[in-house]
Formats: C-alpha cells, sequence, structure tokens
C-alpha cells in the first residue's frame, strides 16, 4: 500500500509536470501564431491602402485630363459657332431676293430666221428673244458676212421681204422702213443686241446687216 501510494504520488507529480509543460508550449505556440497573424494583418492592410492611394492618383488624373478637354472644347466652341452664324447669315443673304434685281430666266424664242445674201454674202441664224422681261436680236454661231463695209449696222426691217421690196444690186433700204439697233460689233460669231422696250415687235419681221454709208445691204433673216 505504501507502494502504491508512493507510484501515484510520482504518477501525479509526472502528470502535472507534463501537464504544466505542455501548457507552457502551447501557450508559446499561441503566442507566436498570434504574432504570426497580426503581421500578415498588418501586411494585408498595408497593402490595401497602397492600392487606394494608387486608386485615387488615377482618379485625380483623370479629373485633371477631363477638366483640360472640357476647358478646350469650350474654347473652340465659340469659335465654331461664330463660323456657323456667319455661313448661316450668307446663305440667308444669298436665299433674300432682293426685289430691285430679278433672277435670271432662260432666253425664250419670239421668233427667228436665216441670213440670205444680198449684195454681199452672208449667212447664219438670226432670233428675237426675250430674258427677264427685256427683248434682244440674237445672231447665232454660224453667222457670218462681209467685212468690207465700212459702216455695217444691224437693223430690224418692217418687211417679211426686203429684197423683193427693192433693187439689186445695193437693195437700198427706205427711211422709215427700218429701225437700226447697233453697229454690227462683230464680222462673224454669236453676238446680242438690246431691242428698245418702245419698239413693237409685231411691226419688225426682218433682222437686216446693212452698210449705213453706201445704205447698201449686205444680208437679211425673214422672221418669223
Amino acid at each position: 500500500m505504501t507502494m502504491a501510494g508512493d507510484l501515484s504520488s510520482d504518477s501525479q507529480l509526472f502528470l502535472s509536470n507534463f501537464l504544466a509543460t505542455y501548457h507552457f508550449r502551447s501557450s508559446s505556440l499561441g503566442d507566436n501564431n498570434s504574432r504570426k497573424v497580426n503581421c500578415l494583418t498588418v501586411i494585408h492592410q498595408q497593402h490595401l491602402i497602397m492600392k487606394l492611394i494608387q486608386a485615387t492618383i488615377l482618379c485625380l488624373a483623370s479629373l485633371v485630363v477631363i477638366s483640360s478637354a472640357k476647358a478646350a472644347i469650350q474654347a473652340r466652341v465659340p469659335a465654331a459657332q461664330m463660323t456657323i452664324d456667319s455661313t448661316l447669315d450668307l446663305e440667308k443673304q444669298t436665299t433674300q431676293i432682293n426685289p430691285s434685281v430679278r433672277p435670271l430666266q432662260l432666253a425664250a424664242t419670239v421668233k427667228s430666221g436665216t441670213f440670205v445674201r444680198a449684195e454681199q454674202p452672208t449667212r447664219g441664224g438670226a432670233s428675237i428673244v426675250t430674258q427677264n422681261g427685256r427683248s434682244f436680236l440674237q445672231l447665232d454661231a454660224g453667222f457670218k458676212t462681209s467685212s468690207q463695209g465700212p459702216d455695217l449696222v444691224v437693223a430690224l426691217h418692217r418687211s417679211s421681204n426686203v429684197l423683193g421690196g427693192t433693187k439689186a444690186p445695193n437693195y437700198a433700204l427706205k427711211s422709215g422702213d427700218y429701225i437700226v439697233l447697233s453697229r454690227l460689233k462683230k464680222f462673224s460669231g454669236a453676238q446680242r443686241y438690246a431691242i428698245p422696250a418702245n419698239i413693237n415687235l409685231a411691226n419688225y419681221r426682218s433682222a437686216v446687216i446693212w452698210c449705213r454709208k453706201f445704205n447698201a445691204t449686205f444680208g437679211v433673216a425673214s422672221l418669223g
């Protein structure tokens, strides 16, 4: 019984020492783990803070870029608006019709004919046209007459048969039967002569190339 009691006391002492040692080691391991956990937590927090700082810097940089772009656009808008306004004003001025200026209209042919020879070779077409309320005697691109006349003029004649009412070789014209429009501008090619507004075109039936100095008719175009 004494041995059993001593063994039991020794066992109890050993067990007590073992448990004390285990508790000490466990406490040491717990402290180490706690330190490791705390260290990792600090590192993680620092990492998050760095990311937050980087994100903040990027956000500020983006705001600076956006502000600069906005300022540049606002600086350009007035100039562009001024250009648009100027263009619109010009278009408005262009489209507005000045009551004193009539829009250009195509020439309308009233009557026409072809030149025949009288004293000198003469050819080509003649026509009376109206445009923008005015009347003109128009010679076409095929017109040609002699250059030997010293005082050639373009005239309108009352007769539709000028050559039949006068005599060769000069085919002289009678005063009162014709009206002179202008001196002949050139001996060939297209040309136009204004007809006075007070002339009644119904009273004139022929176009004449006439040498006023010698009263000689170079060519006649009956207009119908």
